[in-house]
């Protein structure tokens, strides 16, 4: 058990990351595209900031429920994962160590070597796919929020002239307040 600690020590640093997850907003996702509300040439531009959103209307709580469930049971899942591996290539030391004897001979320490790396290779593969799929989880709840606010989104932006609404994140650094229509979204879908 202790020959596969970096298998291990991976595992646990990744779960550590999904926790940081469960902790973080949904702003972090392309926005959503609307249609022109107002039918104008130049597009007028508003600033939704979808965590206040989701605070606002009461998402939020069941955003982070879901995403800790679902965040639970792949960890579950990748540990069995974790646990079998170990316990298939501790076996498989045993029996060689079993057939090699106590003087083993360089060849055959090759052998149980590669075993090793077999399982250290299998559980990087694990915790790869441990993470792509956490990934995926957070984007799909984080789109499914975002179809359920998009008719609220489109009809709050047309009523107001605007013609593109954009997520407040990373990619929106500064911005007139004046045209932040999270509140009204917000009143709409309360």
């Amino acid at each position: 058990m202790t020959k596969n600690l970096p298998v291990v020590r991976g595992l646990l640093m990744i779960l550590t990351c999904a926790a940081l997850f469960v902790a973080a907003g949904c702003d972090r996702s392309p926005s959503a595209n609307l249609p022109a509300g107002n039918g104008s040439s130049s597009p007028s531009v508003a600033v939704i900031d979808l965590d206040r959103l989701a605070k606002a209307i009461g998402r939020d709580v069941l955003i982070q429920q879901e995403l800790k469930t679902r965040l639970e049971a792949l960890v579950a899942q990748s540990r069995q994962q974790m646990e079998e591996l170990n316990q298939n290539a501790n076996q498989q030391i045993k029996q060689l160590a079993d057939q090699f004897g106590p003087n083993p001979t360089p060849a055959q320490r090759q052998q149980v070597l590669q075993i090793r790396d077999q399982a250290n290779q299998e559980g990087q593969r694990i915790n790869a796919e441990f993470v792509e799929q956490r990934a995926q989880i957070r984007a799909q709840i984080i789109a499914r929020f975002r179809e359920d606010i998009q008719p609220a989104v489109q009809q709050t932006a047309a009523a107001h002239g605007f013609t593109m609404v954009l997520a407040r994140g990373e990619q929106v650094l500064i911005f007139d307040t004046s045209i932040d229509i999270t509140d009204a979204v917000a009143a709409k879908l309360r």
